[in-house]
């Protein structure tokens, strides 16, 4: 029943949310393929628990294995000490990205809803855990599967060069991501 979502997002912006509904792993990896292309993106998260698995093999198989970050929410948090598991730390760690700065998120207002439907509590450990899917579900909530999509974005550090655009740019301000 749930949605295939894909973020875009560069930056302090998210560009573009795609939804998708009731598609094969193969149609997947193919929208995959497309915005990766689209948007020269240098990386895709990819959540492999489900089809996500066998998209992610494509997208290797397809030459894209450099880019490609297989995630899995329920493994081990890099902070084991303050999260349950990598979900509750890539939600914790969008949750401060949002707070940080001025951030745009497209306009999307489904987006911004599912970013608020979440619960949280913390364990007798005092990690962080996040509401499972199927509590959400109980409480006639809809899976979050663009808010889950951005999250994705933040399961692993990204490392880029910055580097500042041509001498011909006065203005000083001009970066690029490469």
């Amino acid at each position: 029943d749930d949605t295939t979502a894909i973020c875009i997002r560069q930056g302090r912006r998210v560009l573009h949310m795609y939804y998708y509904h009731h598609l094969d792993t193969m149609q997947i990896t193919g929208w995959c393929v497309h915005w990766i292309k689209y948007y020269q993106s240098n990386h895709c998260f990819v959540d492999v628990v489900g089809i996500g698995a066998g998209v992610v093999d494509r997208l290797r198989e397809l030459g894209y294995g450099a880019c490609v970050h297989a995630v899995n929410a329920a493994h081990r948090a890099p902070d084991n000490h303050r999260y349950k598991n990598l979900r509750a730390h890539m939600w914790d760690s969008m949750r401060t990205w949002l707070y940080e700065a001025s951030c745009c998120l497209a306009g999307d207002q489904r987006l911004e809803h599912e970013l608020c439907s979440l619960r949280y509590h913390y364990d007798s450990s005092g990690r962080l855990c996040l509401e499972s899917k199927q509590s959400l579900k109980s409480r006639g909530i809809c899976s979050p599967d663009g808010a889950d999509a951005l999250a994705l974005t933040f399961a692993y550090p990204v490392n880029h060069k910055v580097t500042r655009l041509g001498a011909q740019r006065q203005a000083g301000h001009d970066y690029a991501v490469i």
